[in-house]
Formats: structure tokens, sequence, C-alpha cells
């Protein structure tokens, strides 16, 4: 709960400064990827499997997600 926030947070300011901002984070564990994307005051989290395509994914959820 605290995490995916302050990580958003701290790659948003990066981003913010000369990248053009920050569209979504995905973080490798061990036995899955963590797609985390920003979303009106929050954020949205998916879990996706070892082997699956998080970039894919990522586009497709902000795809869908209301403006």
């Amino acid at each position: 709960m605290i995490v995916n926030p302050v990580a958003l947070e701290l790659f948003a300011r990066r981003g913010n400064l000369d990248l053009g901002g920050l569209r979504f984070l995905v973080v490798r564990y061990g036995l899955q990827f963590q797609l985390i994307l920003p979303w009106r005051a929050g954020h949205v989290s998916i879990g996706i499997e070892a082997d699956g395509d998080p970039l894919a994914i990522a586009d497709r959820a902000a795809a869908v997600l209301p403006k």
C-alpha cells in the first residue's frame, strides 16, 4: 500500500524533469511482473505472469482506463 505510490512519485519526478513524464512503471519480482499505472488520484496495479508481456499489457490497460 505504501511502496507503489512512493515508487510512482519517485519515478514521476525523474520523468518530469526532462523525459516527458511517466506513463507506467514495471517491477520484476521473482514470480511476476507488477505493472503500476498512475490513474486519477491514485494508481492501478496489475500482476502479470513471468512469461507475460508487461509492455503490451501496459498499452492495453492505459487504453481502457477512463481518463
